[in-house]
């Protein structure tokens, strides 16, 4: 009776061990997993305009990526870099800051703009570098829609649009807010840089959002 007694107390004493080891190891996931989380924005749903994801890539100028998502389907109303505005002119980074330009390039600067083009060859001649949605290069197969350019040191540019015919500025085909749109409610921003302590503000139809990098 005595054995019977001790081998149930070990039995209850090592149950009692293993729950205890289950419940420190669930506490450690859950606090883990707190950590990881908590490392990332979620917007408030309430929120009808806000920043979904950012990214970076370092070159010379570096460029950073914004994706903006909006509650409804949206336009692009004006982007603004600290105080200049896409409503002045065309966005350009020039000596580490932006400015407002009247042309779509320009030595010793870096503009960004969006254009729209049908489906095809979309190519711009430059005697500098250019990209075109992010992508380095002075020409790229497009889908239909808004393609952003961005164009370093250069005097001249000539943007040639699928089909062939050159696209002058201004033009309703070129918009001096910097974006793609993936989908009605979500829009692509790439803005070149070379310091950091700038304030970004987006303002679509269906709200504002503040970004600073």
């Amino acid at each position: 009776m005595q054995r019977r007694s001790q081998s149930k107390g070990r039995t209850w004493t090592r149950g009692v061990a293993e729950l205890y080891s289950a419940l420190v190891l669930v506490a450690a996931t859950l606090a883990l997993s707190y950590l990881v989380f908590s490392q990332v924005k979620f917007p408030a749903t309430a929120q009808p305009v806000y920043v979904a994801s950012m990214t970076q890539r370092f070159g010379s100028p570096s460029v950073l990526r914004l994706l903006v998502n909006s509650s409804s389907s949206s336009s692009a109303a004006e982007f603004r870099v600290d105080d200049s505005s896409s409503v002045s002119g065309v966005l350009a980074l020039v000596s580490g800051g932006y400015t407002a330009s009247s042309s779509l390039c320009g030595a010793g600067i870096t503009t960004f703009f969006s254009v729209y083009t049908g489906a095809g060859l979309l190519s711009v001649s430059v005697d500098g570098t250019a990209s075109i949605d992010g992508i380095p290069g002075a020409s790229e197969t497009v889908a239909q829609g808004w393609h952003e350019l961005m164009i370093s040191n250069s005097s001249r540019c000539e943007v040639t649009l699928p089909g062939g015919a050159s696209l002058g500025y201004p033009s309703s085909l070129v918009s001096t807010i910097p974006f793609t749109q993936p989908t009605p409610q979500s829009f692509a921003f790439l803005v070149p840089f070379t310091t950091s302590g700038h304030t970004i503000t987006i303002a679509l139809t269906g709200g504002v959002e503040t970004y600073g990098f």
